[in-house]
């Protein structure tokens, strides 16, 4: 394993296929992530030039509707809140008019579905920001909520292998072969969750949650990692060395604009650090708890692969959720008289092993699973109370449960070729599907077995 993945929690692979290596992202196109809509139904990526498709903006549903339905397609580096700090900006609105089914990866071409609040569809339009196209506007009586999507589908193009063109094959066919015969990968949490150039999102989390909201700050704005260009690591280190939040808001650049968010209020209130942290979006906020969440889950089922507990069955103690209804009450913990007909239905598909997404309401497996997760929050010297904060309520999590084995559909190798972009070297392209909250970056680990800096 290497380093980060170490850091964030990801400590084995499931497959013993040797990996191809290789680059992602050398180009926008590489990597494709197009919305699945509740229905089933790909929101294809269409390009720049793609007809908005309007049709006179009816409602959906009938009615007025006090919201604007559309589509964003994205070629530009920016994720899904930047993006929409872009879109409000320029229509002089606030961000939280806007609402989205599911937040994309930022270095890609991207498809989703989201909703304005009371924006008149010609105003959307109208907007000409570079890499971001807007269409399929609708009026709506309903906002697009967190969610709201199936998954998503990805088209991958890894470049830079170097291998014989058979080699290629062979290796991805074979790890192809054992993820089916697995039912799929390890449903980790990706790296994206946790900032691959700062991988600290969950440990500022962790501050959260210990009522520690100075050094989550500092954390957050002033731990430099060399992964950064240089001028943001030198605010960084002025900051760390000064505390002075007035000058580090000059010497912050621009793009760092939540940083930017942060400083100001500092600058103005500097004791007032949770001030500060309310300053960015909710879902921003929202997700330093969500990662610390996602955190303990890789290590619960790092650690139990580690013991040679199962991953594709269930024991006595686990819980098992149904696949197409994962909910916190939702829930089966498996008894020893009952384990023989839960891994029928798991055999099935119908059900699935799960670990929670510790929450001051989580409910814990017991026996040996319980083990594991109570040996995991005693080592972060945490606990589910935890997670409901009485100082930020807006950020508690009640908790919830999620899946140890992630199922994949759709698993295709479309093409293997020469690489048009590096000398002696080969490509190739994938996709699949996942449900939502899974991590495209999980399957492909699997497959390339290398350094997730490249990634």
């Amino acid at each position: 394993m290497s380093e980060l993945e170490n850091i964030l929690g990801m400590e084995f692979f499931a497959t013993r296929s040797n990996g191809i290596g290789g680059c992602l992202r050398k180009r926008w196109e590489d990597f494709v992530v197009e919305e699945i809509t509740p229905q089933k139904e790909i929101i294809p990526a269409l390009g720049p030039e793609a007809p908005t498709n309007s049709l006179n903006h009816e409602c959906i549903g009938g009615g007025e509707g006090e919201y604007t339905i559309f589509t964003l397609e994205r070629h530009a580096m920016y994720n899904t809140f930047e993006a929409l700090d872009r879109i409000a900006r320029r229509l002089g609105v606030g961000i939280k008019r806007f609402s989205y089914a599911g937040v994309k990866d930022k270095r890609a071409v991207t498809t989703q579905r989201l909703s304005a609040w009371r924006i008149e569809p010609e105003k959307l339009e109208e907007l000409n920001i570079k890499g971001l196209y807007i269409r399929d506007v609708k009026r709506g009586n309903d906002a697009v909520k967190l969610g709201d999507l199936w998954g998503n589908h990805f088209r991958i193009t890894i470049r830079e292998i170097n291998l014989k063109e058979s080699e290629v094959e062979e290796r991805v066919k074979q790890t192809f072969r054992e993820i089916e015969d697995l039912g799929g990968v390890p449903n980790f949490f990706g790296y994206q969750r946790y900032g691959i150039q700062r991988p600290l999102s969950h440990l500022v989390g962790i501050k959260l949650l210990k009522n520690e909201f100075r050094e989550a700050a500092m954390l957050f704005l002033a731990k430099a990692y060399p992964l950064e260009k240089e001028d943001a690591q030198e605010a960084r280190n002025y900051l760390f060395e000064t505390g002075d939040f007035a000058g580090s808001f000059e010497k912050f650049p621009k793009r760092l604009s939540y940083e930017r968010i942060m400083l100001k209020h500092l600058s103005r209130h500097p004791n007032d650090v949770l001030g500060a942290f309310r300053r960015l979006p909710r879902g921003l906020l929202k997700m330093f708890v969500h990662a610390v969440q996602s955190y303990l889950f890789n290590r619960i089922l790092s650690l139990r692969y580690k013991y040679g507990l199962p991953l594709n069955s269930a024991i006595p103690g686990d819980i098992v959720n149904s696949v197409d209804n994962i909910s916190p009450d939702g829930y089966v913990i498996v008894k020893e008289e009952t384990a023989s007909k839960i891994n029928e239905k798991i055999k099935s598909g119908k059900l699935g092993v799960s670990i929670p997404l510790i929450g001051y309401d989580s409910n814990l497996p017991e026996d040996k699973p319980r083990e594991l997760v109570e040996k995991i929050l005693q080592e972060e010297e945490l606990n589910p109370g935890m997670f409901k904060l009485q100082s930020a309520p807006e950020i508690s999590s009640r908790g919830m449960f999620r899946l140890i084995i992630l199922k994949i559909s759709d698993l295709e190798l479309l093409e293997i070729s020469s690489d048009d972009y590096t000398e002696d070297a080969i490509k190739i392209t994938v996709s699949f599907s996942l449900r939502k909250g899974s991590y495209a970056t999980v399957v492909l680990r699997e497959i390339m077995k290398t350094d997730p800096i490249k990634y």
